[in-house]
């Protein structure tokens, strides 16, 4: 086995880039049967060099080929060296296959029988796992709420899980019930008729004004009817349309600029979300993290300024209204610690004139991250298998370990030829801490090792685990996988609105981009993940 070097993988990229520039050329030529990219192979054996692969009906010899008349293949290609391979037999059998077609038609005759059952959430076929290990063992998986006891089984009169089902052997996991998060009668963006509160509606020309209907009140005068929502979910002039379900929101071609200090004297810094599924997402992320930084506050600047702009005796106020200016000193990297000049003016209109108040202050992007690291279990797998993935991450006080109930984890993967998204949920390991956090640091590379992240990983991380099926209708091929995690609000109910408002949920933690400076000042390009999953 090769031992890659690091430069591997943006090598095989850019030998894919030149692959497909030059592919309809090289497959007009005579024998040329397929063109590719890969691993160069030399005398055989794999040599840890990205080429581009070009597959022949049969390699010849330089006589072979004048004799016919034909020129020899390049031996490179825009800098990027060619191997040319002979086109073999192929045999692809997946050695699981019957096996897993015996489990499938025994879970469809049964399924019906145990999901109807108490503490049952689910049910399918896959790999048996023994104290945390997988087995090559296929096996009826059976879902429950929360593993029980024989006597906890017993007291509730719950049925057992049999070792296995007409032959088929049996694994239980546990997988808690999962609840809609809107209208459990289907989709929030669904179109509703009538109404009903939860649906996402929008404003007709403004598709960045957009979110969720919430209620429906009266005016208590009239009795006119009104649907109730936040301002910025139906900001638009009087008259505008409303439509349901919402507008489209952010699309691929989104372009957003933030004016900087740091990109002087231009003072642009430009946002491009690249073409993919995948950098919409990202690229939405950025805005929040951008903006919420430096809005977030230990108080709400509204409730801020009204303290601070006490009426006359007697007077009344008719109108508020604040702005903010905000000065970005470093680059908005969301999952980094950037510094945002913040200068808020509260203004009050009341019947003996107008009160403002103004604050000027700097603040820090508080949702970052000490580390953050996804790993899998293997690095190649045959369609079929199960990916394992292992998530870890260090919050922003290293030695005050924040709950890790406070972060939503995500595993973001996606074929390199395919703009395709497979989105995996990382649970936190929780009674499995141990177990996990032994899988993940067995995945560290000997540097990693002879550096002090093995100590801080014991002492101060919190792990997430998660699987993904390379089954039927996944791509085959070279794939990347991001880390994507998210703050949870974690307030109490009833905690001080003021002390309450200091925690911001849904805001992105993790970095997965950097910014490559040119004459521009950007434009914000995404990172690959740690490593590639090569399903084969």
């Amino acid at each position: 086995m090769v031992n890659l070097p690091e430069d591997f993988w943006p090598a095989l990229d850019r030998a894919t880039e030149v692959a497909a520039g030059a592919r309809l050329a090289l497959l007009r030529l005579p024998g040329v049967k397929a063109v590719g990219s890969g691993q160069r192979r030399v005398k055989g054996r794999p040599a840890g060099q990205a080429a581009i692969v070009i597959t022949v009906d049969r390699k010849l010899s330089a006589d072979e080929l004048a004799a016919l008349g034909l020129e020899p293949l390049p031996k490179e290609i825009e800098g990027i060296p060619v191997d040319v391979v002979e086109f073999g037999p192929i045999e692809r059998r997946d050695p699981d296959s019957e096996p897993r077609a015996k489990a499938r038609a025994v879970k469809d005759a049964v399924a019906a029988e145990w999901l109807d059952l108490p503490n049952v959430t689910g049910i399918g076929v896959g790999y048996k796992y023994v104290r945390g290990e997988r087995t090559d063992q296929i096996a009826i998986r059976i879902y429950v709420a929360a593993k029980l006891s024989e006597q906890e089984l017993r007291d509730r009169k719950f049925r057992p899980v049999p070792a296995e089902i007409e032959g088929i052997p049996t694994d239980v996991a546990e997988l808690p019930p999962m609840r809609p998060s809107a209208d459990p009668s289907g989709s929030r963006a669904d179109r509703k008729d009538p109404l009903v509160g939860g649906i996402s509606i929008g404003t007709a020309n403004h598709p960045f004004s957009r979110g969720t209907l919430g209620t429906f009140v009266f005016d208590r005068s009239s009795g006119e009817q009104f649907v109730l929502s936040n301002e910025h979910v139906l900001d638009a002039p009087v008259g505008e349309k409303v439509i349901q379900p919402a507008p489209i929101g952010l699309d691929d071609s989104l372009e957003i600029g933030f004016q900087l200090d740091v990109c002087n004297p231009l003072h642009f810094f430009r946002l491009d979300t690249p073409n993919t599924t995948l950098g919409t997402i990202l690229a939405g992320g950025a805005v929040a993290a951008a903006v919420a930084a430096a809005l977030s506050d230990e108080i709400d600047p509204t409730r801020r300024g009204q303290e601070a702009t006490q009426p006359d005796p007697g007077a009344t106020t008719h109108s508020e209204q604040h702005a903010v200016e905000l000065h970005y000193g470093e680059l908005p990297i969301p999952g980094t610690p950037f510094k945002i000049g913040t200068k808020w003016l509260y203004q009050r209109q009341t019947t003996s004139g107008e009160l403002s108040h103004e604050v000027g202050e700097e603040k820090r992007n508080p949702h970052f991250l000490r580390y953050q690291g996804l790993r899998t279990d293997r690095r190649r797998y045959h369609s079929g298998q199960t990916v394992e993935l292992l998530g870890a991450l260090i919050g922003p006080d290293e030695r005050k370990r924040r709950r890790c109930s406070a972060y939503h984890t995500v595993a973001l993967l996606t074929p390199v030829r395919e703009d395709r998204l497979f989105p995996v949920l990382l649970h936190e390991a929780g009674h499995r801490h141990g177990e996990i956090m032994q899988r993940f640091l067995e995945t560290l590379s000997p540097e990693e090792l002879e550096s002090d992240l093995p100590s801080r990983l014991r002492r101060d991380a919190c792990f997430y685990h998660g699987s993904f099926v390379s089954g039927q209708g996944v791509p085959v091929g070279a794939w990347r996988h991001y880390f994507y995690v998210q703050t949870v609000n974690t307030v109490p109910e009833g905690t001080k609105p003021e002390v309450a408002a200091q925690t911001i949920g849904g805001l992105p933690a993790s970095q997965n981009s950097k910014p490559v400076l040119d004459v521009g000042c950007g434009p914000f390009i995404f990172e690959d993940g740690t490593f590639d999953i090569e399903l084969i």
